[in-house]
């Protein structure tokens, strides 16, 4: 049978996944966690371009971030032999930056967006620094008017909003603007922005938007912009030729509020005319004592689980942070001892500050682990260039996917080259490197064998972080002494204990989850108890954290909450969120 076949007879077995599979028009799935929504939408797409979409028309699916749009592309291509060249899976920035505002910035009248470079983030904190010591005299308090200014730009906020944020705190993003504007850059925020206003006044470019993608799709609804939502709405739902949407997501899973996301999305989109809704009710990685007690914390049921067992428990932990730290590293290490691979615990932290600590901890007593965080963020780029470290240094070691690696480097490129020339020339490049070169050199010769800034093949989030880690790797940078081996040590995912904040943890998962700091006043944050949207955001981000874990998810709390940033502690208690789920 072939692998298309096969993934459709697997949906089959499952009511609520064949049903969304068989809905002819638009769909919106409700998706809880271990739900197999990737493998849902990645056959769906395939099973429509081998059947519903004639070439050269495509479709458009949007991701939220690189790593799905990597793992959705893997598996569409793994289930069909359709090789489509109006086929995008990608984020969303990337559509608005490859679909929209190249072909039609000219014509639509923003010819300089062409010009622009993306912002790195050091230039976009420069540039907000600069904007606010214009408009604020020394010695005011600016605590929150960068956070607000960048809340209101990508809220789409209505000039009402903006007067009631203060003329300042409007000068200050206009000036922002300006700034980058003069600087030859542009942030993400804006280039979103820019997209919308093209395709709201100009149906010329909705229709011929259409024609090249009669079918959408998107990943994760609910954490959309406000801008990509109403481009999806006027492409799918504001003219007479209208694209077909297929959209999954999980209202309970919206954790990006800072992004300007709004969980309802999903729920809205779900209740408009001709829009077919299917809530799948299974929950395939977890089980089910943790599907239970993650339902308590939310207040939702009808989720199953397909294994009995399982377990969540919290931990009392006497005295600081250090008596949790200590108590859960070595909970880790009998695990370890008795043969669980470490890439399958992962400990979940509230800030990267306490992953750091967390990390160095691990290091003194001999338990192998990498903070995701640190030095630098990872990002797909930042993680496939540590995998290609893996690659040279541990040659023998064939647990690389080295297969996946050549593909990856391929659909680095935006404009994919035919032919083998790309991995042939990596290939070179991995041969004649050295595990003691420097990894700046390194980074210098792979991007010169293809996509890269030498080149400006890359994708424009992939070549923001080029930049800052090319800056971290050079001389004077943060990173300057690091060798290719020490670069391969942070891409060694196998083999170490993960550890992240519980922001950047979704989509993972793991056999053994452990989540720290559990104290009311950190989780939920303090400042959360004035705002019920944050209150509510803190409990999502709970509950995708417990629901990480496969077998078992650990949670730890003292008698006093700690900031590290600050020094400062307090006495407090167990979370609410421990409370509501009848564990504390």
């Amino acid at each position: 049978m072939k692998p298309l076949s096969e993934s459709i007879a697997e949906l089959e077995r499952n009511e609520r996944q064949w049903q969304a599979f068989n809905v002819d028009g638009h769909c919106v799935v409700s998706a809880p966690p271990g739900s197999g929504k990737t493998k849902l939408l990645s056959t769906r797409i395939a099973f429509d371009l081998a059947t519903h979409i004639p070439a050269p028309q495509g479709a458009a699916c949007v991701t939220l971030t690189n790593a799905a749009a990597s793992e959705l592309n893997r598996r569409v291509r793994a289930l069909t032999d359709q090789r489509r060249r109006n086929l995008f899976v990608g984020t969303v920035h990337a559509f608005a930056l490859k679909e929209i505002i190249r072909p039609f910035a000219s014509v639509c009248g923003y010819p300089d967006l062409l010009d622009r470079k993306i912002a790195t983030n050091k230039q976009v904190n420069a540039a907000y620094r600069e904007a606010v010591s214009e408009v604020y005299l020394r010695g005011e308090d600016t605590r929150n008017v960068v956070s607000t200014a960048k809340q209101h730009l990508t809220m789409l906020a209505t000039e009402d909003e903006w007067r009631r944020a203060g003329p300042r705190i409007q000068k200050v993003a206009h000036r922002y603007s300006e700034i980058l504007a003069t600087q030859g850059l542009v942030d993400f925020n804006t280039l979103i922005r820019s997209a919308l206003r093209m395709v709201e006044e100009n149906s010329f470019v909705r229709h011929l938007l259409v024609s090249k993608f009669p079918r959408i799709y998107v990943d994760e609804y609910q954490d959309l912009a406000p801008a990509l939502d109403r481009i999806v709405r006027l492409l799918c739902f504001g003219e007479k030729s209208k694209a077909i949407l297929f959209a999954v997501g999980d209202y309970n899973q919206a954790i990006y509020g800072w992004l300007g996301s709004r969980p309802e999305l999903l729920k809205e989109l779900g209740a408009l005319d001709g829009v077919t809704k299917v809530e799948l009710k299974v929950n395939y990685r977890c089980a089910q004592e943790i599907i239970d007690a993650a339902n308590r914390l939310l207040e939702v049921g009808g989720v199953e689980g397909t294994r009995s067992g399982g377990s969540v428990e919290a931990h009392y932990c006497p005295g600081t942070l250090l008596v949790q730290y200590n108590k859960a590293a070595n909970s880790i290490a009998r695990l370890i001892s008795k043969g669980v691979p470490p890439h399958e615990i992962a400990v979940l932290c509230p800030t990267n500050d306490h992953s750091a600590r967390f990390v160095n901890l691990c290091r003194q007593i001999d338990i192998p682990a990498v903070d995701q965080g640190s030095p630098y963020v990872s990002t797909t780029f930042t993680a496939l260039i540590e995998q290609l470290a893996v690659w040279v240094v541990h040659s023998d070691d064939y647990s690389i996917e080295r297969s996946r690696l050549l593909l990856e480097w391929k659909y680095l490129q935006e404009e994919v080259p035919d032919g083998l020339d790309s991995e042939v020339a990596l290939l070179k490049v991995l041969r004649d490197t050295q595990p003691t070169e420097s990894a700046s050199s390194f980074l210098s010769r792979l991007m010169s064998s293809g996509p890269g800034d030498e080149s400006g093949l890359l994708r424009p989030e992939d070549e923001t972080s080029y930049v800052e880690l090319r800056a971290m790797l050079d001389s004077g940078g943060e990173l300057a002494q690091w060798t290719v081996s020490e670069l391969s040590e942070r891409g060694r995912r196998n083999g170490q204990v993960q550890v992240c904040t519980m922001s950047s943890s979704k989509g993972l998962e793991f056999d053994y989850v452990f989540i720290m700091c559990a104290n009311d006043g950190i989780i939920p944050h303090f400042s959360s108890q004035y705002s019920a949207v944050k209150m509510a955001e803190d409990q999502r981000k709970f509950y995708v954290s417990v629901t990480r874990a496969r077998l078992e998810t650990h949670i730890y709390y003292s008698d006093r909450s700690e900031w590290l940033t600050t020094g400062n502690s307090r006495q407090s208690g167990p979370s609410r969120f421990l409370r509501q789920m009848r564990l504390a």
